[in-house]
């Protein structure tokens, strides 16, 4: 929702990081359903919109949060 390369893009990144700030990382997990025919690979956009959190002011340790430990507890694995 958030690569300007995926054919479901909907919003810019302040708008994800406005969220980010109203919910806090403590209860945001960040994933990705991309991988389908003429859009970008997960990975990379992951990437792309993790840089571009960081650049807008998220911490290592938020997105780490967000990407490693709140999904990881979500799923009982931590």
């Amino acid at each position: 929702m958030y690569d300007e390369a995926s054919a479901f893009y909907h919003w810019d990144i302040a708008a994800l990081k406005g969220w980010i700030d109203l919910v806090g990382a403590d209860r945001t997990s960040i994933g990705s359903d991309l991988g389908q025919v003429d859009n970008p690979l997960p990975t990379e956009s992951f990437r792309k919109i993790l840089d571009r959190l960081h650049d807008c002011g998220v911490s290592e340790g938020d997105l780490r949060k967000m990407v490693r430990d709140n999904p990881a507890r979500l799923l009982g694995l931590n």
